[in-house]
């Protein structure tokens, strides 16, 4: 082996090492920013601190095999008919839009999640009108869908704040829990539609969201 060998040999492998160390050193680095946004003062992992332009992420919850990083579009606020008030921050996720609720009712912090796509009819779920004024004027219920059975939760009036400003917009409600209480499905009636929304979303642990910004609570 000759000398231009050699020197070439420890250029190709001089070359590799600083390639793998810097690429190291790179996600290190990456890794560092992404722990100090967690833990900076700023990012408490407290979601009803998280205001517009927020990052959160979510654990993995219905069909979503690994955790789900959003940012929030817009910070809702809804207030029930016993005044009581709770949040829906409106993320993006791709091309699809995420709502995660939160509420606290008896000093403990709540939370759900779900996509707007892909929620089904309420013909789907076996329902119809009058099974949801019978069950309103009740105050009781089930059905059966997707498995399991879906108890009636509560029914009223929810006063909607688009972004959390203005004036509010009223909506009626039914609310359902599944028989695992791991999943809800909520019907809205709301006075511009002709027809009825549903919306399934699932039980998130406060404790394994993660907050990277905090966004801001006043955009």
């Amino acid at each position: 082996m000759n000398i231009f060998t050699i020197i070439l040999i420890a250029a190709v492998a001089g070359g590799v090492t600083y390639f793998l160390t810097t690429r190291k050193r790179q996600e290190s680095d990456k890794q560092s920013a992404r722990d100090k946004a967690v833990h900076s003062a700023e990012a408490t992992n407290d979601i009803t601190q998280v205001g517009v332009g927020g990052v959160i992420k979510l654990p993995p919850f219905g069909d979503q095999l690994g955790p789900v990083e959003t940012h929030v579009v817009k910070r809702h606020k809804l207030v029930d008919d016993d005044g009581l008030p709770f949040y829906a921050l409106e993320c993006e996720h791709g091309a699809r839009t995420l709502t995660v609720e939160w509420s606290i009712e008896g000093g403990d912090l709540y939370v759900v999640a779900g996509y707007e796509d892909g929620n089904p009819k309420l013909r789907d779920i076996g329902l119809e009108e009058d099974d949801l004024v019978r069950m309103d004027d009740r105050e009781k219920g089930e059905f059966q869908w997707d498995g399991t059975t879906w108890y009636y939760e509560y029914s009223g009036d929810v006063k909607y704040y688009d972004n959390g400003k203005g004036r509010a917009e009223t909506y009626y409600t039914w609310e359902f829990e599944s028989e695992d209480e791991r999943r809800y499905v909520s019907v809205e009636r709301w006075p511009r539609d002709r027809g009825y929304g549903v919306y399934v979303t699932y039980a998130i642990n406060p404790e394994r969201i993660e907050v990277f910004s905090a966004g801001d609570l006043n955009a």
